[in-house]
């Protein structure tokens, strides 16, 4: 049986940035992991909360139905483009190294979405160009600003929560959720 990575990304698309972040953090034992872990964590927000105002005003049609969530039926910018071209430049302003083994990972997540038809060519492009974006004003914003270290520790631990509690969703609402 053949893998296929784009079906992965598609129903769990928070896994291997979650095993990555794991692998770091035990990888490492720099000072300031968890004001990374923090920040990631409002790129998340943000990035989610920008792409999904933009779904909501422009209500460009997917090439295929792929959601049935009324906030992710739509097909512009691709949310799983924006976050993992968008975490690559975050993490470059902390680890260049780093940055370079995400590529890989961010580029099987635009073949997805072109594979399985869950966005356009536009919706995909459009998901990198503000990734980038994004991406380039958080690592900057997370290199000058500094929160509370119990505020940073508490961001950074809901952020490796965040994922079982997707998890727990999906399966809970999986009916409602066409992949």
């Amino acid at each position: 049986m053949k893998p296929n990575i784009h079906l992965l990304i598609d129903r769990s698309p928070e896994l291997p940035y979650f095993i990555l972040a794991v692998l770091y953090l035990f990888s490492t034992s720099a000072p300031g992991s968890a004001h990374i872990f923090a920040m990631a964590f409002l790129f998340v927000l943000v990035s989610l909360a920008v792409g999904l105002a933009l779904k909501s005003f422009f209500k460009t049609k997917r090439p295929i139905k792929h959601y049935n969530l009324p906030a992710l039926r739509y097909d512009f910018p691709s949310l799983h483009s924006m976050i993992s071209i968008g975490i690559i430049v975050f993490v470059y302003y902390f680890n260049p190294a780093y940055s370079l083994v995400l590529i890989p990972v961010g580029l099987f997540y635009l073949y997805s979405r072109l594979k399985l038809k869950a966005h356009s060519i536009e919706g995909v492009v459009g998901g990198v160009v503000l990734g980038l974006i994004l991406g380039f004003l958080f690592g900057r914003f997370s290199t000058l600003f500094y929160l509370p270290e119990v505020v940073e520790m508490a961001l950074a631990i809901i952020l490796f929560c965040t994922p079982l509690l997707t998890a727990v969703f999906r399966m809970k609402y999986s009916e409602r959720i066409d992949f």
